[in-house]
């Protein structure tokens, strides 16, 4: 399992490049409704073991406000664990 703090310190690709060295692939992008902001995407990366069960999972979420051009404007990001 990898550390927060440390994907937290990387920019997002470096990030992804730690995430894939260890062994983690690209999960489904989640879409989430937010009473916060106008909506919330979590882009998942899955660590999973020989026999394909999941043994962790972490996601950057980039909380989004719509600008005034109608596009998607991320107000926020973090990196949370799922």
């Amino acid at each position: 399992m990898v550390s927060l703090f440390i994907l937290k310190g990387l920019s997002l690709s470096g990030a992804e490049k730690y995430l894939f060295e260890a062994g983690y692939v690209e999960g489904a992008t989640i879409q989430k409704n937010s009473l916060e902001y106008d909506f919330i995407l979590i882009y998942v990366y899955v660590l999973n073991d020989q026999d394909g069960k999941i043994v962790d999972q972490v996601g950057y979420a980039e909380h989004c406000l719509i600008d005034e051009d109608g596009e998607p404007d991320a107000f926020k990001v973090e990196w949370i664990r799922l």
